[in-house]
């Protein structure tokens, strides 16, 4: 679909780590297995502890992008939300980090959800993190890139509990449609 097209082509153009890329090809693959879905509430992600930048993006149309004034604070919001999101057995009360247990299919439904308003705004959230980064700071490069393999190993775990399979080649998004940049306004 469109919209997965043009994200995934700005979304991919931010520098990172490696990990950042992977992440990226896993949330493709996801949606791919998901089949794309559209506009079906039964595929939005809870909202319970979602930081508020997140909140405000979606209640602008995706369009208002609000600054990380806060590094630390926008991170550890953001840990608390995707720890609300995993499947309970996966939680670890000590630490922000998965446990990383193997559990069946239904275990991954709460947060197996493709869409826009879904998995995208994870992803969203980790792309504005990623660029709050101050370069000088590698406790800051060190904390999203644990988080980032929290991420892509839940994405591998959700992709084959649909079905999916590895591949080595590179996932693209296809489009009939010719990407054109929408204009995101920033609030100071």
């Amino acid at each position: 679909p469109y919209w997965m097209s043009h994200t995934f082509e700005d979304l991919e153009t931010k520098d990172g780590p490696s990990e950042w890329k992977k992440v990226l090809q896993q949330w493709v693959t996801l949606e791919r297995v998901l089949k794309f879905p559209s506009g079906k509430v039964s595929y939005t992600i809870s909202r319970k502890h979602r930081p508020d930048h997140i909140n405000t993006w979606i209640q602008s149309g995706q369009e208002v992008v609000p600054p990380i004034k806060n590094i630390a604070m926008f991170s550890w919001s953001w840990k608390q939300w995707w720890a609300t999101l995993q499947p309970p057995q996966q939680r670890d009360d000590n630490t922000s980090k998965l446990k990383r247990l193997a559990l069946g299919i239904d275990s991954w439904a709460d947060l197996r959800k493709g869409e826009v308003n879904s998995f995208y705004s994870i992803i969203s959230g980790l792309s504005w993190w990623l660029q709050a980064i101050d370069d000088s700071d590698a406790n800051q490069l060190q904390d999203f890139t644990e988080t980032l393999d929290d991420v892509s190993w839940a994405l591998e775990q959700m992709v084959h509990s649909v079905g999916g399979k590895r591949s080595r080649k590179r996932s693209c998004v296809q489009s009939s449609a010719v990407p054109v940049k929408r204009s995101k306004r920033y609030v100071q």
